[in-house]
């Protein structure tokens, strides 16, 4: 001011050239960054243009015109991958909640999975894994079932003293399968009950037989028995 001359500014922007990062090149004064004199054709930088972007100032994607897709469910998967708009789950299952296969029902604990053993012997197959992490983690979430009793059985074929040890293995093997991922081993007992307890009677086709071979889930309580919930037929078969 001392010089008695106006200060520049030669883009005409009204940021003297002194204070302008870009002299040569007006500011657009579009409410970005406004101030350093300098124009912003892509203010949330998507790769599209302010002029042709419905959403300038939040970046998406040019399919729906620079503007974010929708999350309607809030869980993180936009709506055009969500299969599951208005419910919320996880990316694993494209915005579907993750499938529930044990829920604690009326009393009972409810398997929706099968629990599979090596064929004749009380070995837990791998492919049963998660469903048991399941189940153990469901117990360790609810202390308020006190205790259940896992329940072993088998189909008619073979001799009924096989079949009793065999059981008694096989829920012994859950139990301690259980115990293993932290379920307190005094809220377990494990029964094995053999051919005793049929789903199927006088059972004939293999789908008969294999509802028979199952592992059962039973909550005790004060009064006894409260329910049973089964984790359906079992896949193996026994050599006799």
């Amino acid at each position: 001011d001392e010089n008695g001359c106006p200060d520049p500014d030669n883009d005409n922007d009204g940021i003297l050239d002194a204070n302008d990062q870009c002299p040569m090149d007006a500011e657009d004064m579009d409410s970005f960054e406004d101030e350093n004199g300098c124009p912003d054709p892509d203010n949330d930088g998507d790769g599209i243009v302010d002029t042709a972007d419905r959403c300038p100032l939040e970046p998406g994607p040019s399919a729906n015109q620079g503007c974010p897709w929708p999350d309607t469910d809030g869980d993180t998967v936009v709506d055009p991958l969500d299969s599951c708009i208005n419910t919320p789950g996880t990316v694993e299952y494209h915005g579907c909640p993750e499938p529930t296969d044990v829920v604690i029902g009326e009393g009972g604990i409810e398997i929706m999975q099968t629990v599979y053993f090596r064929t004749n012997r009380d070995v837990i197959e791998s492919r049963s894994f998660a469903l048991l992490d399941n189940v153990a983690r469901l117990l360790i979430e609810h202390p308020e079932v006190q205790h259940v009793r896992v329940e072993g059985h088998t189909d008619t074929r073979g001799r009924l003293a096989n079949n009793m040890r065999l059981s008694q293995a096989r829920a012994e093997s859950v139990m301690r399968y259980l115990v293993e991922h932290g379920v307190d081993a005094g809220r377990l007992e494990a029964q094995g009950y053999g051919p005793t307890r049929l789903i199927v009677e006088n059972a004939r086709t293999p789908d008969e037989h294999a509802r028979n071979r199952r592992v059962v889930f039973t909550i005790i309580g004060a009064n006894g028995d409260i329910r049973s919930e089964d984790s359906g037929p079992s896949a193996d078969t026994i050599d006799r």
